[in-house]
């Protein structure tokens, strides 16, 4: 009898009013903010399935797990904060209370796969883990930016084009990053980073602004903050003066901080320059960079016992994978390796690949043996990444099919 778990998708989209947003015009319309009506639907979403789960007694177990996927490049990781908080707040769900308990959501996301830059693949999976409460078992859906090398990436792609803000998200991010762990960065790269920051910063906020770094920092980390009643975004603009330096083509005049520079998101003025697609050249330091932040983050999945999830056909079809020999998964869990993240593999849409978790599992074990690992090995390998993705499942119960079936007639009849 089929063991049979449904996962919420949160469908990924562009926000088709950038850059016409205007806190004055709309004075908390959601649609006068970026990403405003989006977020709110996120939101409703998670709402009326957790109001449904609550609900009905046992649909917990056949509604378990949320995820976030479809066009990458479209919808910042920020938009999704309340939504995932939202879906999984132990103040109001029954967790763990006997037989009026409930399993709780798991968490996936997909990130790392379809990049402009390598660095914005790096960024979404570590703001996902992050920002998003992933907490241990959850999944990351591909992460090929993980895996890939960052050399033979740049060879690919020598030069790319983004929107501005995306650049400057991607530098301020990675000078946070390795700021706060204890890999050692030498002063060379971080000037490089530093410049890179300036730079962008300038072609938004005007040549003549001289915005500290810690300054755009903070506002990066606005973006992300899911306080109710912590974060008015119109009142706050009026709060600050923002909107009346906007108003009066006083901008060269603002005093920024952290609230500003988050504010400024949402106004046309500064969404025009942010949306701006930039052309450069990928550069030896951010390879250099890149190769830093893989090891960081895979060093911060592993200790949070993160799972990422690789679709090897997938990742060849719509990923920055040439050859399934080359997958990314070959440099996340090594055999015998150190700092491993936990990997499983899965089929992403068998009906779109055409392809099963068996043949998955096939693809990646020839690609160990045509790398030169022994066959006891790899099939050694096989086994426990196959065991893990089985711990790892959703599906947390194991019932007899009568009771299964019971339990559906019910379920089915309450809803």
């Amino acid at each position: 009898f089929p063991r049979v778990g449904l996962v919420y998708h949160l469908l990924k989209k562009k926000d088709s009013t950038v850059p016409y947003k205007c806190f004055l015009d709309g004075m908390e319309e959601k649609e006068k903010l970026q990403f405003g009506v989006l977020e709110e639907k996120y939101v409703n979403q998670i709402r009326i399935m957790r109001s449904l789960r609550n609900r009905v007694s046992g649909l917990d177990r056949y509604i378990v797990g949320i995820d976030a996927a479809s066009l990458e490049n479209a919808t910042p990781i920020w938009v999704f904060a309340k939504a995932y908080k939202e879906a999984r707040d132990s103040s109001i769900e029954k967790v763990g209370y006997g037989t009026n308990s409930i399993q709780s959501l798991r968490f996936t996301f997909h990130a790392g796969e379809d990049f402009r830059h390598i660095l914005s693949g790096l960024r979404r999976i570590d703001e996902t883990i992050t920002y998003l409460k992933f907490h241990a078992g959850d999944r990351i859906g591909h992460g090929t930016a993980l895996g890939i090398l960052p050399e033979q990436w740049r060879r690919q792609n020598p030069f790319v084009v983004l929107p501005r803000s995306e650049a400057l998200d991607n530098y301020v991010w990675a000078y946070y990053a390795l700021s706060q762990d204890t890999v050692e960065c030498n002063s060379t790269l971080i000037a490089y980073l530093e410049g890179k920051v300036y730079e962008l910063a300038k072609g938004i906020y005007g040549k003549e602004q001289n915005i500290s770094l810690q300054v755009l920092i903070e506002g990066y980390l606005k973006m992300f903050d899911t306080e109710e009643g912590g974060y008015d975004r119109c009142a706050e603009a009026e709060d600050v003066g923002f909107c009346k330096e906007v108003r009066e083509d006083i901008c060269s005049e603002i005093f920024w901080n952290g609230e500003k520079i988050a504010l400024a998101r949402h106004c046309k003025k500064f969404l025009t320059e942010m949306e701006c697609p930039i052309h450069y050249e990928v550069t030896k330091q951010d390879i250099q960079i890149t190769e830093m932040l893989q090891k960081i983050l895979c060093q911060k999945l592993s200790r949070k016992g993160i799972v990422v999830e690789v679709n090897p056909s997938s990742n060849v079809a719509i990923g920055e994978v040439d050859k399934i020999t080359e997958n990314q998964i070959y440099r996340l869990n090594r055999p015998g390796g150190e700092d491993n993240v936990m990997v499983c593999i899965n089929s992403d849409d068998p009906m779109v690949f055409h392809t099963n978790v068996s043949n998955e599992l096939a693809y990646i074990y020839y690609g160990m043996l045509y790398s030169g690992i022994s066959r006891e090995t790899a099939l050694e390998w096989i086994d426990k990444t196959r065991e893990c993705g089985i711990k790892s499942s959703f599906l947390q119960r194991e019932d007899k099919d009568q009771q299964i079936y019971d339990e559906l007639e019910k379920i089915v009849g309450e809803l």
